[in-house]
This record gives structure tokens, C-alpha cells and sequence, in this order.
């Protein structure tokens, strides 16, 4: 009897061991670790500076997620500032979109900012940084002289050149301005007056500068019999631009000629006449210079004859130029 009492006792205290040692040895972050307080009460923004917190698995994710949290702050100010702000480039409203400011807060390195304090909880880091608003401001001022001066490089680069050149490369200008407007909406609301007027009146002018010269050109189509329907759709497509089509070219620097060529690869298959019609499209100033050349590659087919399949080849190289731009299909974008 006092044997298995024994035995008894041995086997409670065993399992009691075993359970303690079990208990002792869980992974600890497994366990719910308490969020440190002075992380979740960051100092509030003043005149000086801007703080949030952030926390990642090591110190420089955690940084990075206290910057973003800083750049959603001030993106949210600048949006509010100007949620109604509209402006007119190259005639068209263009609203400030606020994936425009958020990308160009996100951009900024935040020079001067300081970590004011940091922590970490098992494989937790926490930090709470501060950014020095004067040096942001002066960052985005220096971004926008630095765009400014590429806005008004090219543009001076591209005014001189021929109608056509400045029809392909005037996107390259917009995109450069496009860049620039969000930088002077965000330097216009912290008091840095001075870029937005740039961008209303300066980048406006600049446009419509290209675009009349632009105005001024003339096109004229000329092809061979493979790619006459093409012809007539290339004819169509630029007229809803406002570009001028006519029968003959003179040797201006206000002509524009486009030659297009085609070459037709025929098969029957099943009963149903298949065509593959390859454009050749070349566009020329009138003095023979070259300023694009692309081929495009179409199908179609029908069951009546190759005429029919020629039509509906021709039609998807319209309906192709129709979604992507006629001017990209001629390779002045």
C-alpha cells in the first residue's frame, strides 16, 4: 500500500515538472505583449515640426512607417487646402488629384527628421519621429526650381523645333508639368506662393504656345491600293484632333506627310478567307525628313470573299488606333 502511495506521489510531482517546464518554455511571442504608451501618445504637430509614430520588424521599417504615416498627414492638409481647386491646361480642366499629392509627399526624403524615441517589444520595433517642417518645405522648394528649370529647358528646346517634332515631344512637356503642379500645391500651402501662380499662368502659356503651332500644320495622306480603307480611317481619326488634312503637300516647314504601304498574306482555312495585313507607316516633314516610322500588324476575316476580310483587317487597325490614339499609332507620342 505505501508502495503505490509512493508511486502516486511520484507521478503527481513528475507531471507537475512537466507542465511547469511546458508552461516556462512557450514561445514568447506568442504571448499578447502591451504596446508601449508613449507610442500610441506621440507629441502632437506645433509650428517646428510634425510627429507620428511607426513600427516594423527592425528600426528602419519602423523609421520608414513613421514617414509614411507623416507624408498621409500632410497630404490629407494639402488636399483639404485645395479639394475644390480647378485649373485650365491646354484648355482642359485638370482637378489636383490627391493620388498626384500623396505620390509627391512620398517622394520627399524628409531631411531632418530625428527619431525622438525608440523601443522594441520581442520582434517589434517602435519608434516615434519627428520631421523639421521648415526642411520639408525647403526640400519641395527645391524639387519644384529643379522641375521648373526642366520645364522651361524643354520648352525652349521644343518651340524651335518643326510642327511635328513639337506635336511628338509636347507630352514630354505636360508630363514634366504634371510632376511640377502637385510640388507647388504643396509648397502654396504652407505659404510658398509663388510656384502655383507658375503653374497657372507660365506652364498654361507654354502650352498653348505648342499648341498653335501645332495648329498650323498640314497633313497629307498618301498610300497604295492595300491600305486605302486605312488611309480613309488615318483621315477620320486625325480630323477629331483638329488636325488639317489635305490633297497636296508643299515643301514648308508647316507639311506634314504620311505614306502608308501594306502588304497582304491571304489564306483559306475551313472555308474562311483570312487576311493578315501589315502596315508600313512612315511620317515625314515636307522636306523629306523622317520622323517616325511603324509597322502594325492586323487580322480579319469572313466567310464571303478577301475583299470583305481586307475590310474587317482594316477595321481593326481602326479600332486600334481608336483606343490607344491615332498620334501614338503614328509614333508622334
Amino acid at each position: 500500500m505505501k508502495i503505490r502511495k509512493r508511486i502516486f506521489y511520484l507521478l503527481i510531482v513528475f507531471f507537475s515538472i512537466i507542465t511547469y517546464s511546458c508552461n516556462h518554455n512557450i514561445n514568447q511571442s506568442t504571448i499578447p505583449q502591451k504596446i508601449p504608451e508613449w507610442y500610441l501618445n506621440p507629441s502632437k504637430d506645433n509650428d517646428i515640426f510634425w510627429f507620428d509614430s511607426g513600427q516594423g520588424i527592425d528600426k528602419e521599417k519602423a523609421v520608414i512607417s513613421a514617414l509614411n504615416n507623416i507624408a498621409s498627414k500632410i497630404s490629407v492638409t494639402v488636399n483639404s487646402d485645395f479639394h475644390n481647386v480647378t485649373k485650365e491646361i491646354n484648355g482642359i480642366p485638370d482637378s489636383f488629384s490627391e493620388s498626384k499629392i500623396e505620390l509627391s509627399v512620398n517622394k520627399t526624403t524628409f531631411p531632418g527628421f530625428e527619431i525622438v524615441r525608440i523601443g522594441q517589444i520581442n520582434n517589434t520595433t517602435y519608434v516615434i519621429v519627428k520631421v523639421n517642417k521648415q526642411k520639408f518645405i525647403e526640400a519641395k522648394n527645391n524639387d519644384f526650381n529643379l522641375k521648373n528649370n526642366q520645364i522651361n529647358l524643354l520648352f525652349n528646346q521644343i518651340k524651335k523645333q518643326h510642327e511635328l517634332d513639337i506635336l511628338k515631344h509636347k507630352d514630354d512637356l505636360k508630363k514634366q508639368i504634371e510632376e511640377a503642379e502637385p510640388i507647388a500645391k504643396i509648397l502654396s500651402t504652407f505659404n510658398v506662393k509663388s510656384p502655383l501662380k507658375i503653374c497657372i499662368s507660365d506652364y498654361t502659356n507654354f502650352i498653348n504656345i505648342l499648341n498653335s503651332k501645332i495648329a498650323s500644320l498640314n497633313f497629307c495622306i498618301y498610300n497604295d491600293p492595300q491600305t486605302k480603307i486605312i488611309a480613309d480611317h488615318i483621315k477620320e481619326l486625325l480630323t477629331n484632333e483638329n488636325i488639317h488634312i489635305v490633297n497636296r503637300i508643299s515643301n514648308n516647314k508647316k507639311s506634314a506627310v504620311i505614306k502608308l504601304k501594306g502588304n497582304i498574306h491571304k489564306l483559306i482555312l475551313d472555308g474562311e478567307y483570312l487576311v493578315k495585313l501589315t502596315t508600313d507607316i512612315i511620317v515625314k516633314t515636307g522636306s523629306n525628313r523622317v520622323i517616325s516610322n511603324k509597322k502594325h500588324n492586323t487580322s480579319g476575316s469572313s466567310v464571303i470573299n478577301y475583299d470583305m476580310a481586307i475590310k474587317n483587317a482594316s477595321m481593326a487597325f481602326y479600332n486600334k488606333a481608336k483606343k490607344d490614339g491615332i498620334l501614338k499609332i503614328l509614333g508622334l507620342q
